[in-house]
Parts: structure tokens; sequence; C-alpha cells
């Protein structure tokens, strides 16, 4: 059973409820084992969009890396997702962090994630539910890359997990 990271941001549309529901559908590939809480962020690489809703999924599944990421994918386009190309507003995205210990370089997918360690956004939520996390190829922990991380891009935690994904409503 590989244990999986996944970086959900939205800024278009109902994020929330797109986040309860990818949560919910994540369930039909394994075991949901953590869930961050929800925090928004300023957009990464261009400040001409709305600002994100980001959390960090992590999960058990049995599932082999293709078929894992054809069921991200899928999910994605079932939610509306658009190639619009890189900073683009997003209906979802669905980022795999990591894939158990796997190292992949493809023309697809990279695995771990190219930039998570650039990226506060992915490294405050990843610390706050597994911060003993070790990546594969630079050795260092999510509470390492985050203390190491030059990106000072604003990441403000709006509601803890249960809370947010379970109340009607996101602010504390």
């Amino acid at each position: 059973m590989a244990e999986v990271g996944l970086s959900l941001g939205c800024n278009v549309g109902q994020c929330v409820l797109t986040f309860r529901y990818v949560i919910a559908y994540l369930q039909y590939s394994g075991q949901l084992c953590k869930v961050s809480s929800l925090y928004v962020t300023e957009p990464w690489g261009t400040s001409n969009q709305p600002d994100y809703y980001n959390c960090v999924v992590v999960l058990r599944t049995l599932m082999p890396l293709p078929a894992f990421f054809r069921f991200i994918r899928e999910l994605e386009n079932r939610l509306g997702r658009e190639s619009k190309g890189d900073y683009k507003p997003r209906t979802i995205d669905i980022d795999i962090l990591f894939f158990g210990n796997t190292i992949l370089q493809s023309t697809l997918l990279t695995i771990p994630h190219a930039r998570m360690h650039l990226r506060r956004f992915v490294l405050e939520p990843l610390k706050e539910v597994y911060p003993e996390w070790e990546h594969p190829v630079l050795k260092q922990t999510a509470k390492d890359l985050l203390d190491g991380t030059s990106d000072d891009s604003k990441v403000v935690r709006l509601s803890p997990y249960p809370k947010w994904l379970y109340s009607s409503s996101i602010n504390g």
C-alpha cells in the first residue's frame, strides 16, 4: 500500500465545496489518513487573479501510480479543470506531491512534485499534517523544507481540519 500526498488548490467557484467533493471522492482510491487545515494563499507565479484555497491530503492506496494518476486527472476533468497553462485560475488543481518513495521524471509526471519544495502554500499544510515526511531526493523533512524556503508569499490558515470539512462556516 502506497502512502500518497496530494496538494489541492482552487480559486474559481465554490472552492470549499469542491474540496469536500474531492476528499469524499478520494476515498474510492484508498484510505484517507490526514487532511490539513484550510489555507488561503496568494497566487504563486502571478498576482493577476484571486487568492487560492489550499490544503494537503494524505491517503494510502493499493492503486499503482499510473492508475492513480489517471484517477486524479479524471476527477479534475469531472470538476471542470481546463488545461490553460501554468499559473492560471483553477476550479481544481490536484498535484501528487509524493507516492510512497517513488522517484519518477517523465513528460507527464514528476514524483516527488518538482516544485513542491519551493512553494510555501504546499509546505505549510504539509508540515501541519506530516512534518516528519522526508523528501526522497532532497533528504529533508517537510519541516526542514518549510524552514529553508525562500518563498515569502502570504499563506493564512483559515480553519482547522475537520471543522472546515464538515462545518457550514470556514472561519475559525
